[in-house]
C-alpha cells in the first residue's frame, strides 16, 4: 500500500495539484503524509464534509483542482452532503478515499461504489500498484473535465501489487455547437427587437465573457447573469446584472421588456452565433438607445426605502450597504444557505463569479459556509473572504472556522437570522423562541466581534487573522434587524484542532457584555 500511495500522490502532485483538505484516518494517511511531502498545501479538517467543502470552495475561487482527503466507511459518508453539492455543481475535486481491502469488506466499510452512483460521483478504485501512474493523470482528467468530482478508492491491501487493474471511466465528450442550433436562434433575432443576452456559470467556466459582449453589442441586446455568474461582465454600462428573484425593480422591468432570450454558456457557440450574424447582415437593434435612460436606475442600492432600524436592531439592508462601502472591492464572498441570502446578492458588487462562492445552492443544503470559507481564503490569499451565514447554518458549521488560522485572508463573519418570508403575500412566522445563536459558545474562535445597533455604529473594519469575525443576526427588513456581538475579550488557551488552539473566556465574562446595552 505505501509504494501505491506513494506513486499516486507523487503523479498528482506532478500533475499540479497544489491544496488539499481531509481528515486524517487508516485508510488515508498515507496519502496526507505523502501530499505534504510532496510539496501539496494541507489543511486538516475537523469533520470530513468541512474538508470537502473546502476543496469545493477551493476550485470554486480559483479554477484549479483540489484534493479531499477521507478514510473508509463512516470518513467517506461524513462527506456526503458536501460531495453531493460538489456534484450538483460539478466542481473539480479528487477525492481520494479509504476503501475495502481486494479480499472482502471488513465490518465497518461501506458498499463506495453504490455510494458513488448513489450521489452522481465518479469512482475510480485502484487495487495494483504499477497502473498508478496512468491512473492518476488520467483521473484528474476526469475531475478536470467539467463533470464535477472523481473518487480514488485506495483498496486497503493492495501494497503487493496483486489484484485487477485500476478501473478508470473514459471523460464525457460534449458535442459540438450545431449548425442547425445556430440557424434557429439566427431565426429569431431576425424579427427581435429587445434581444437579451444571459449568462451563467458555464459561460464564466469557459471564458466566453467578452465574446457574449461583443454578441450583446452587435444585435444592441442588454446583458444579465444567473446568479452563481455574478460580476462577468464587470462594469459594463449595458449589464442590468443578476435576473430571476435577486434582480432590482428597474432590472426586472427590463427583463419583462425583452422579446428573445439568448443563453450562450460556451465560447464557440457564442463565436459561431456571431459569426452568423454578420453574413447573414442582421440589423442591429435599438434597444439600446430605448433604455438607455433606465440603466442609471438599475440596482437595489438606487432603490428607495423605509429604515426601519431600532435601538435595538439594524435594518439588514443599511447593515449591506454600510458594509457594501466598508469592505475591499476585491473580495471573495462566501454564502451559505438559507433564507438570509438576498442581502449579499441584492446589494453587494462582486469582481467577478470566482468571487461569489454560493455553497449548498446547487444541492439546497446549508452548513457548509464556514468550510467554503476556509477554501476559499487558502485559494485566494489576495482577496479577503467575507462569509455570510445564517444561524443554523452557523450552527452546523461551528467545528469549522479553527481551521482558518493559517490564513490571513480570512476575514468578516456576517451572521443572520431566518428572515420573516411572505408567500404570495401571506407572512409565514417562525416560531419565535430563545436566538440560537445566544447558546453560541461565546470565546471559541479567538476572534473579534462587535454588536451593531445602527448606521455608523459598527466601528472600522481592521483587516487581521480571521479578520474581526462579526457574528450579526436579524430579521426582515420589514420587522427588525442585526445585531452583532463582541466574543474575544480575555480568556485562556487550551488545544483545540490541528491548526493552532482554541480560546474560551473567563467565566461569566460573556454573559455580563451581553446585557450591557
Amino acid at each position: 500500500m505505501t509504494d501505491l500511495v506513494s506513486v499516486l500522490v507523487r503523479e498528482l502532485a506532478r500533475d499540479g495539484v497544489r491544496q488539499a483538505s481531509g481528515v486524517v484516518g487508516a485508510g488515508n494517511f498515507l496519502a496526507v503524509a505523502g501530499l505534504i511531502r510532496h510539496g501539496v498545501d494541507y489543511v486538516a479538517a475537523r469533520h470530513e464534509g468541512g474538508a470537502m467543502a473546502m476543496a469545493d470552495a477551493y476550485y470554486r475561487a480559483t479554477g484549479e483542482t483540489a484534493v479531499c482527503a477521507t478514510t473508509h466507511g463512516a470518513g467517506l459518508s461524513n462527506s456526503a452532503t458536501a460531495l453531493s453539492e460538489a456534484v450538483k455543481h460539478r466542481s473539480s475535486v479528487a477525492v481520494i478515499c479509504g476503501d475495502a481491502p481486494t479480499g472482502g469488506p471488513r465490518p465497518f466499510d461501506m458498499n463506495t461504489a453504490g455510494f458513488a452512483d448513489a450521489i452522481g460521483a465518479r469512482a475510480v478504485r485502484v487495487t495494483a500498484g504499477e497502473p498508478v501512474r496512468r491512473t492518476a493523470p488520467r483521473a484528474l482528467a476526469l475531475a478536470r473535465d467539467g463533470d464535477g468530482p472523481v473518487m480514488v478508492c485506495l483498496a486497503s491491501a493492495a501494497c503487493s501489487g496483486e489484484g485487477e487493474p485500476a478501473v478508470v471511466s473514459e471523460p464525457v465528450r460534449r458535442p459540438a455547437c450545431q449548425p442547425a442550433e445556430v440557424d434557429a436562434v439566427l431565426h429569431r433575432l431576425a424579427t427581435a427587437r429587445r434581444p437579451l443576452v444571459l449568462a451563467g456559470l458555464g459561460a464564466w467556466r469557459s471564458g466566453a465573457a467578452k465574446v457574449l459582449q461583443d454578441l450583446a453589442a452587435r444585435v444592441g441586446g442588454l446583458l444579465t447573469t444567473t446568479a452563481m455568474a455574478t460580476g462577468l461582465f464587470g462594469d459594463s454600462r449595458w449589464s442590468i446584472g443578476v435576473c430571476g428573484g435577486f434582480a432590482s425593480p428597474v432590472a426586472a422591468d427590463l427583463i419583462g421588456q425583452a422579446d428573445l432570450e439568448i443563453e450562450a454558456d460556451a465560447t464557440d457557440a457564442a463565436i459561431a452565433l456571431l459569426d452568423a450574424i454578420d453574413a447573414a447582415e442582421l440589423v442591429r437593434t435599438d434597444w439600446r438607445d430605448v433604455a438607455e435612460p433606465m440603466l442609471a436606475g438599475v440596482g437595489w442600492a438606487q432603490e428607495p426605502y423605509t429604515d426601519v432600524s431600532t435601538t435595538e436592531r439594524i435594518d439588514p439592508r443599511t447593515l449591506s450597504l454600510e458594509l457594501a462601502g466598508i469592505l475591499p472591492a476585491e473580495r471573495t464572498v462566501v454564502l451559505d444557505g438559507g433564507h438570509f441570502i438576498a442581502w449579499p446578492f441584492m446589494y453587494w458588487s462582486m469582481p467577478d463569479p470566482a468571487a461569489t462562492i454560493f455553497i449548498g445552492s446547487a444541492f439546497q443544503t446549508i452548513g457548509l459556509g464556514f468550510a467554503g470559507a476556509v477554501g476559499a481564503a487558502a485559494g485566494r490569499a489576495d482577496r479577503l473572504t467575507v462569509v455570510a451565514l445564517g444561524d443554523g447554518g452557523a450552527l452546523m458549521g461551528l467545528a469549522d472556522p479553527g481551521d482558518a488560522d493559517p490564513f490571513p485572508s480570512f476575514g468578516p463573519c456576517r451572521c443572520l437570522r431566518r428572515c420573516r418570508l411572505r408567500i404570495r403575500g401571506a407572512p409565514l412566522r417562525p416560531r419565535r423562541g430563545r436566538s440560537p445563536d445566544d447558546r453560541v459558545p461565546r470565546h471559541g474562535f479567538r476572534r473579534g466581534g462587535r454588536r451593531v445597533r445602527g448606521p455608523g455604529r459598527h466601528g472600522t473594519h481592521r483587516r487581521r487573522p480571521f479578520g474581526a469575525a462579526r457574528m450579526v443576526r436579524g430579521r426582515h427588513a420589514g420587522h427588525a434587524g442585526t445585531r452583532l456581538q463582541d466574543r474575544s475579550r480575555g480568556g485562556r488557551a487550551i488545544p483545540g484542532g490541528a491548526c493552532g488552539r482554541t480560546r474560551i473566556g473567563k467565566r461569566g465574562d460573556g454573559r455580563a457584555r451581553d446585557r450591557q446595552p
